[in-house]
């Protein structure tokens, strides 16, 4: 028997009534078994019509605020947001993976899919970035070997190159600075400017060889020349960078890291020049 909650029996029914029966209903359904049993009508002759008998039941939010698509056909979309610090790399990986799992248990014709992953621009910016250091250093050796006709003196920004590239990005984690799309930018950028002082010093250090000098008299004497125009050039390029870091708003956290990111690659490739590479 299903009533509505309150009292059998009770005002404003006779008072003549032998007995009254208490009657509680549960306030708030739960499941689609629960609403399926709701009785809608009852007959004179003992039938029961329920909501299931009607009605198919599916619970579901009483208004939608997002409809999504696939392929022209209804979908349901979950948005996975990074939290601030984290690897979306790793990220990426780990909803991949678990999307896979997830796929196991789903009926057939529910497909999970990953429409949009914005993490493949940084794989891309990570990919060009290794790409671009490995025809940098083939192109030096190249360039030296070629013009200077020695193999040796190709070693030096072969080893010069790296070294600028770790040392930057050690000092990039010391400014809390993380590896995204624009900073990885500005380290293909850099890279140009750490082959190009590798290479001022190597030539002029060969070319005072040529002339009869020993190789510790040319070098110093090399260093007397270039060190000036190698600082001078580390210090324009900084002085035009920097201040980007410095921009407020939207724009000044986009190019933050790229232009600090240049500037740092810029000053470590300038002492490298000014010390690794004549020791070498």
């Amino acid at each position: 028997m299903q009533v509505a909650a309150g009292i059998i029996g009770a005002s404003p029914m006779a008072s003549n009534v032998p007995m009254q029966l208490s009657v509680n209903a549960q306030g708030r359904l739960k499941t689609e078994e629960q609403f399926r049993e709701i009785i809608l009508k009852t007959t004179p002759e003992g039938g029961v019509v329920r909501l299931s008998d009607v009605a198919r039941i599916e619970l579901s939010s009483s208004e939608y605020a997002l409809r999504a698509m696939l392929d022209n056909k209804d979908a349901v979309q979950i948005v996975i947001f990074q939290q601030p610090g984290a690897n979306s790399l790793q990220i990426s990986d780990d909803v991949r993976a678990i999307v896979a799992e997830l796929q196991k248990d789903m009926p057939d014709g529910v497909k999970a899919e990953i429409v949009y992953d914005p993490t493949r621009f940084v794989q891309e910016s990570i990919d060009a970035v290794v790409h671009t250091l490995f025809e940098a250093i083939a192109l030096v050796v190249l360039v030296v070997i070629i013009f200077l006709q020695t193999w040796r003196a190709s070693l030096i920004p072969l080893l010069a190159v790296p070294v600028s590239i770790i040392g930057t990005f050690t000092l990039m984690h010391a400014f809390g600075y993380t590896i995204n799309a624009l900073s990885l930018f500005g380290m293909v950028l850099a890279i140009g400017i750490v082959v190009d002082d590798a290479i001022v010093v190597v030539e002029n250090v060969e070319r005072n060889i040529s002339e009869g000098l020993s190789p510790r008299a040319a070098t110093y004497k090399a260093m007397q020349e270039v060190s000036g125009p190698i600082i001078a050039i580390a210090l324009t390029l900084v002085a035009v960078f920097v201040p980007l870091a410095s921009m407020s708003g939207l724009t000044g956290q986009f190019y933050q890291q790229f232009a600090m990111t240049i500037a740092i690659s810029t000053v470590i490739s300038a002492f490298n020049s000014l010390t690794l590479s004549p020791a070498l």
